[in-house]
């Protein structure tokens, strides 16, 4: 009976210590599962922030694509307003070098008028001064 008892001593001991070494393995799994959630939640985080960039980087893209039409467009329209600029300024110099010639050809003609003039009255005058001489 006493070899029972110590059997059922050293049964018990052994199974408090199996009992202690699987609570340590219990703990120390729990703690690297801890350690895992952790890290998976830092994970989910860094995921969430990545998103958020790129929701953020997509919003950008599309108010760059945005501006960029915008002054693309503005740009068009002052390459077309200068293009009629240009093209006014061209009909204007016409214009004006086609009055400056008219200027001209009436400034020559007007001279060769007033040279007429002169001989017909430089004519005229005499045939008065021989008429007067006449009388």
């Amino acid at each position: 009976m006493e070899n029972k008892l110590i059997q059922e001593r050293l049964r018990h001991h052994q199974t408090v210590v199996d009992m202690q070494k699987l609570n340590e393995t219990l703990k120390q799994t729990e703690k690297n599962l801890d350690d895992e959630m952790e890290a998976h939640r830092k994970s989910l985080d860094k995921n969430e922030a990545y998103k958020s960039k790129l929701i953020e980087s997509d919003k950008k893209k599309i108010d760059y694509k945005k501006t960029i039409k915008k002054l693309s467009q503005q740009i068009l329209e002052l390459h077309n307003k200068l293009n009629d600029q240009q093209n006014k300024k061209e009909e204007n110099q016409e214009e004006a070098d086609k009055n400056n010639e008219t200027k001209e050809d009436l400034m020559t003609e007007g001279v060769q008028d007033a040279k007429f003039t002169d001989r017909d009255l430089a004519t005229s005058r005499k045939r008065i001064y021989l008429i007067s001489q006449l009388t």
